[in-house]
């Protein structure tokens, strides 16, 4: 055991005293990191194939989307086509702020994704979806 708790103490004291991610920001801590690995060309090709970036896919190469770091969000018609890792992670990726997405040191990435997802974390409770649609 981590942490001593009688059966009718809450959880979430400890899970914020040992800087643990409630398990939906941990989700999306996850996609934004393996989407950093995407950005910065160390992940898999099956997973870089998956995402296009906007500049790839824009018919008009000229528009200033196409210097962006962003990524292309597909349609989706259901709920549970938004968990597919082509929806969701540019998604979680798209929502993060610029300064994050001009990191190419993977370590330093990390702390900084893991700091501002604490921040809103602590300040919004664990709500599922909020991370992504919130402006970091």
């Amino acid at each position: 055991m981590i942490v001593l708790l009688f059966v009718v103490e809450h959880i979430t004291p400890a899970l914020q005293q040992l800087h643990w991610l409630p398990i939906d920001y941990r989700i999306t801590y996850k996609l934004c990191l393996t989407m950093h690995f995407v950005h910065t060309s160390r992940a898999p090709q099956y997973l870089s194939d998956c995402v296009p970036t906007v500049a790839c896919s824009s018919r008009r190469p000229g528009l200033r989307s196409s210097d962006t770091a962003a990524y292309v969000k597909p349609r989706c018609r259901t709920k549970f086509g938004e968990r597919a890792f082509c929806y969701a992670g540019p998604a979680a990726w798209n929502s993060l702020p610029h300064h994050l997405h001009q990191i190419n040191d993977t370590g330093l990435f990390k702390r900084r994704l893991k700091t501002d997802t604490e921040h809103i974390a602590a300040s919004c409770g664990s709500t599922p979806g909020h991370f992504v649609n919130s402006a970091l």
